[in-house]
This record gives structure tokens, sequence and C-alpha cells, in this order.
């Protein structure tokens, strides 16, 4: 076979060969060795792609977020429909994260309930709450008493003895603290009846929260007792666009009356829907057509501003 080769290497020597076979077998070790060393390294990387690493990620930035407070109450006026008051506000809770700045409750709640994180955050927004209304109602002392809601899974309800605590420290009286439920935690909490009941004894009021929703039984009504059925505002939405809504809506309001119960509209947007849910007997409404959920000095500049009143134009 003719080389091609302009110049062709002339041939090893023996003692060239064995150099030559001890390098390739150096060069192969070296090449495992940093195989090896990388695969490793990539072993120690956090695997930013893998839910379970995000996940533990963010318990702790949730866990540290407990430990420095940084979690906000805001406050959204719920109002009587017949004479525009103000009857009191459902505490809202948000989380000012460091980066992402202020995050809605969707965002970490859930995550709060499944790793345990949901108690010290609750009891936080409870207390607050507590503390912020007792403050009002002793700036205002000649308005109307003012009520507090304050929405709970009933898997995760304070033991009466602590809310009592929080009572007498915050000077808030009981029949101003409102626990809402949502309905679709009261059938796998049946053991949650007889805290429940305490909270009532202490004079606490109790709502169930999104009603119709869930999956709960009639029977629930009669077992926990409530004081108020929350209308959930998907039925609200669609006021005005059919007969179902408002005959769904209807049948609450006269479900609750004959308990004993008062009503609340959540998600109220619009003259109409106010105007038809005033008509149905519902009793109060809340909704960005009264007001979004307000910082506490923004509360507090609406109770200045109406003393003991609330009109929606």
């Amino acid at each position: 076979m003719q080389n091609h080769l302009l110049f062709p290497f002339p041939p090893f020597t023996a003692t060239e060969d064995r150099t030559m076979a001890r390098a390739t077998t150096f060069t192969n070790w070296i090449g495992e060795r940093t195989r090896t060393i990388w695969a490793a390294l990539r072993a120690m990387e956090p695997p930013t792609g893998r839910p379970e690493w995000r996940r533990r990620s963010r318990t702790t930035e949730l866990r540290r977020a407990v430990d420095r407070a940084e979690f906000q109450v805001y406050y959204q006026p719920i109002v009587a429909l017949t004479s525009g008051r103000v009857a009191g506000f459902e505490a809202l809770v948000r989380w000012q994260h460091p980066q992402r700045g202020l995050l809605p409750p969707g965002e970490f709640l859930p995550l709060a309930e499944s790793s345990g994180l949901i108690g010290p955050i609750s009891y936080g927004v409870l207390r607050e709450a507590c503390r912020q209304l007792a403050t009002w109602q002793a700036q205002w002392p000649h308005r109307s008493p003012l009520t507090i809601s304050v929405n709970l899974s009933a898997t995760q309800l304070p033991q009466p003895e602590l809310v009592a605590q929080t009572l007498r420290e915050t000077g808030l009286a009981p029949q101003q603290l409102k626990i809402e439920i949502v309905e679709n935690t009261l059938a796998p909490a049946a053991e949650a009846e007889a805290t429940l009941h305490a909270l009532k004894a202490l004079g606490v009021r109790l709502s169930i929260d999104d009603f119709g929703t869930g999956y709960s039984s009639l029977s629930y009504l009669y077992r926990f007792p409530a004081d108020t059925l929350k209308i959930d505002r998907a039925f609200v939405s669609r006021l005005g666009s059919g007969p179902v809504s408002a005959a769904i809506i209807t049948a609450i309001i006269q479900l609750a009356r004959s308990l004993g119960m008062d009503t609340v509209a959540e998600g109220v947007e619009t003259a109409e829907q106010r105007d038809l849910l005033q008509a149905l007997g519902c009793d109060y409404g809340q909704g960005w057509l009264f007001a979004p959920a307000l910082t506490s000095p923004q509360a507090a500049a609406l109770l200045a501003l109406l003393p003991d009143l609330w009109i929606a134009e």
C-alpha cells in the first residue's frame, strides 16, 4: 500500500513503544477518573427539574417565612346588603416573599397544609386579626360592633384554650370572632365536632364557607353548630344569566333561615348581583363591588371615612 503522507513518521523503537503504551494507559486512567468525578459533581447539583426537590426547597422557604414573620393580613369588608353598613371583615393572608413579592394564598397554603406549617400560619393570622379588630373597635367605640372572620381548615382547628387565651390577650369579645370552615373539609374531619362545640361554648361564631360546592351531607348542618352559610362565588357570578343560580341561592338562603343562620354572598362584583341578592333575601355580601382586600391602614381609612356606613354606587 502506497504511503500518501508527505512526511511519513519513522517507525517507533522498542523504548518508544513502551513509552506510548504507558502514555495511553495513563490517558485512559485520567479519562475514567474525570468521568467519575464529573458524575459525582453532577449528583451533588440540585436537580432543579425534579418536583420533589422543588417542593423541599419551597417548604424550606415557607418554614423560614414563618420564623421571620413574612406573612401579612389583609381585610376585605363584609357589607350588610339592606343598609350598606360595614358589618365586619374577612382576614386574608398574603406572603411577602423577599424575591417574588406579594403572593396570594393559593401560591403557598396548599404546601403549608401538606407540610404541617398551616398551624403556625393560621394561628398567626387569627391572633393578628383579633388584635387588629380590637384596636379598631377601641378607636371607634360608638360604632356598631364589627366581626372578624378567619378561614380555617376543619382539620387544623386551634384548641379552644388557645382561642380563649388569644381573646383575653387581645381584648376582643368572643362574639366578634367568626371562624370559617370550608365545607369540603367537614366530612373528613368529623372528629372536629367536639372542638367546634367547645369553640361555640366560648361565644365564638362559626361559619361554613363555600357552601354548596363540597360533598358534605346536610346532616352536618345539625351536627356542626354553625351561625352562617357563605354562598360560593361560583353561584353569585352566574346571577342574571339564567334561573339555575338564582334557584340554588334561594334554596341556600331558605335553608339557612330555617336553621336560624344568616347568609353571606362571596364575589359580589356588580350592582346587578347586589340587587338580586338583596331581593332574594341574602343578608351580607363581600366582593370587589364594595372593596378588594385591604391592608390594615387602608381598612382603617375606610372606617374613618365611613364610621358606620358603606354605600356602593
